[in-house]
This record gives structure tokens, C-alpha cells and sequence, in this order.
């Protein structure tokens, strides 16, 4: 939910969902400043070595034949051979593994339609790659609030029912209050900084809902 809304910056955020605000109904906050083109070449680079794993084996076994393998009867014409294929892999290989999806980003970043599909490839990516994502029904509840306590900001989606769908007023997606200490380069001192790799989800009812669900899926 709210996905749609997220164009120019693909990075974590704060999430505020408000029903009763028809001009604005879904509004980001964004704790971590990363440029788009930090968060779309790393996510970018990420998959590309992940999509290339089978190759990297492959690549290393011609590694192996190309280079650990002489003919001492022609050791200068292999001495050749080896040296121009060096220098075609020393351009190529990186150019493979982190040139194409490098220019993939700039692509993205330059074009604000391809930025705006960043949102869902994170979700659908995490659906993939992630050891799949929690589903939950919930059918009652004590108070008009129900949270979420911890997950991790990259993929949320929840459908409501009955009195659910019509007393839900608000969601708010906001980093879990977890502190930790760093000590600085002198190391006498410490200072506090927000964790910011979990979050809580917090589902705001103008009433107690007696009938349908909440159904919650979340990584």
C-alpha cells in the first residue's frame, strides 16, 4: 500500500498513511539521506552478482585452464597468449560485473518513470530472495491500535474487511526505537545512533472492529 506514491527515492522511509486526508493520503519521511543512485546501483550490483553466480564458477574454472596450465614447449608464444587475454579480462570482467549494472542505474536515475518502478522491484526481489515473508489474519483485537512490533522496511502490504476496512483511519510505518552506542575515533566517548534496519508498522481504528480481518503480510 503506498507504494505508488514513492517516486524519486527508493530508499527506506517513514511511512504515514492517513484515510481522512484526501489531498494527501500517504506521506514519506526519509531518516537516512541516500541519493537514488546509492540505493539503485546497490540494488542493482546486488542482484547482478546474484544473477551471476553460475557464471563466477564458470569464470574461474577458465581461470584455472588459462592460466595455471603452461606448454613448456612453446613457453613465449604462451607467455603472449596469456598476456592479451590478461588484458582483454582486466577490461571485461569488471566492466561485466559492475560497468553494466553501474549503467543500468544512471539509465534509472536519469529517467523518473524507470525510478518510480524501484519500490516494487525492491518488494518483488525480497519476495524471491528472502526466506519468503510472514502472513497474518488478525480477527480481533483489544484497543483501537494494533502494531506490528519488528520487521524490516522493504516490503508491507495488508487488506482489511469488514468493520476493519471501515473503522482503519491511519498507518504509520516508523523505525523501531532501538539505540545503540559507537565509540568515536578517540574512542572515549559515545554516541547514540537510531537503528534503522527494523521497523514497526502501527494500524490506528477510530473504533474496537467486531467483525472481518486484517489480513498483514510483512518481511
Amino acid at each position: 500500500m503506498g507504494e505508488k506514491y514513492q517516486m524519486e527515492n527508493p530508499s527506506d522511509a517513514r511511512v504515514f498513511i492517513d484515510y481522512n486526508n484526501k489531498e494527501v493520503p500517504v506521506r514519506f519521511e526519509y531518516p537516512d539521506k541516500k541519493s537514488a543512485f546509492n540505493i539503485t546501483f546497490k540494488f542493482f550490483l546486488r542482484h547482478w552478482i546474484r544473477l551471476n553466480y553460475i557464471l563466477i564458477i564458470f569464470a574461474f574454472f577458465i581461470f584455472l585452464i588459462v592460466f595455471a596450465i603452461n606448454n613448456p614447449q612453446d613457453y613465449s608464444s604462451m607467455q603472449r597468449t596469456l598476456t592479451l587475454k590478461q588484458f582483454i579480462l582486466a577490461i571485461l570482467v569488471p566492466y561485466y560485473f559492475v560497468g553494466i549494472p553501474l549503467t543500468i542505474s544512471i539509465i534509472f536515475i536519469k529517467n523518473k518513470r524507470l525510478l518510480s518502478l524501484m519500490p516494487y522491484l525492491w518488494a518483488i526481489s525480497s519476495k524471491i530472495y528472502m526466506k519468503g515473508y510472514y502472513s497474518q489474519k488478525i480477527y480481533k483485537i483489544d484497543s483501537k491500535v494494533f502494531e506490528i512490533p519488528m520487521f524490516e522496511n522493504v516490503f508491507l502490504d495488508y487488506n482489511a474487511t469488514g468493520e476493519f476496512s471501515k473503522y482503519l483511519k491511519k498507518v504509520n510505518i516508523t523505525e523501531h526505537p532501538l539505540d545503540y552506542c559507537k565509540k568515536n575515533i578517540s574512542g572515549k566517548t559515545k554516541n547514540k545512533h537510531r537503528q534503522t534496519s527494523y521497523w514497526k508498522a502501527k494500524f490506528i481504528f477510530s473504533g474496537i472492529p467486531k467483525n472481518g480481518f486484517l489480513e498483514v503480510k510483512f518481511i
